[in-house]
């Protein structure tokens, strides 16, 4: 499983996580954003871990789907273009699951609960080119985020490195304004695992999305992912 640390306009610096369009990217795993040359700086010491994993998945990805189109065949499954598509899919998502996370982990009243809970949501690929009908929700809950990754450790121990740093950033993620937690959402589809700081929700303000506080926020959060 490959383990993808903040795709989307996210600054990946853990003492930043400003939100923007107009981000640097690594250029050598493609996946971390910067808002500037001091976060990417700041950043890589603990960054060239996650990019050193994401690079060398991604390549060894590449070169599978290549072999198959050589020899006449098609990949079973095409992990680029999936990345690709898993990427635009959550950033055309964001100010829904924002809005989620908030109601999941119930940081509003109980804002501790960012700092060792998460929303995990598992997706299928659909046969829709573009997002948000890209994928489909199979099932979401809440989970505890170091006995989660303790299973993706088991399950593959070359990860354990991986499984490490995204622990100790999920732990030091927090707002530079605040210091408040900042809740992340990991979203599993195939062999691919993102997993995304979302920010913080405030009632009226989801990026113009009409979403409000709600007691049924599951079935909610399902109608609207269904009716996109």
């Amino acid at each position: 499983m490959s383990a993808l640390y903040v795709i989307g306009d996210t600054c990946q610096s853990p003492s930043c996580h400003r939100m923007g369009a107009d981000m640097r990217t690594c250029s050598g795993c493609r996946q971390a954003h910067y808002c500037s040359a001091q976060c990417q700086k700041n950043d890589w010491k603990s960054h060239k871990i996650l990019c050193k994993n994401n690079s060398k998945e991604k390549a060894r990805a590449r070169a599978d789907t290549e072999a198959a189109k050589a020899h006449g065949g098609e990949a079973q499954l095409d992990i680029p273009r999936l990345f690709s598509d898993l990427k635009q899919w959550t950033r055309t998502q964001r100010p829904l699951l924002t809005w989620a996370a908030a109601h999941a982990l119930q940081v509003r009243s109980n804002p501790s609960n960012a700092s060792t809970l998460c929303l995990k949501l598992d997706l299928e690929r659909t046969s829709c080119p573009v997002p948000p009908g890209s994928f489909k929700l199979e099932r979401m809950s809440v989970v505890n985020i170091t006995e989660f990754l303790s299973l993706v450790r088991e399950k593959s121990p070359e990860q354990g490195e991986t499984c490490d740093e995204v622990l100790r950033r999920a732990q030091a993620a927090t707002d530079a304004r605040t210091g408040a937690r900042i809740p992340l959402v990991f979203i599993l589809t195939g062999p691919l695992m993102q997993i995304v700081p979302v920010g913080f929700y405030s009632e009226g303000s989801c990026a113009g999305l009409e979403l409000e506080d709600d007691d049924d926020w599951q079935a909610t959060f399902k109608r609207i992912l269904l009716g996109w």
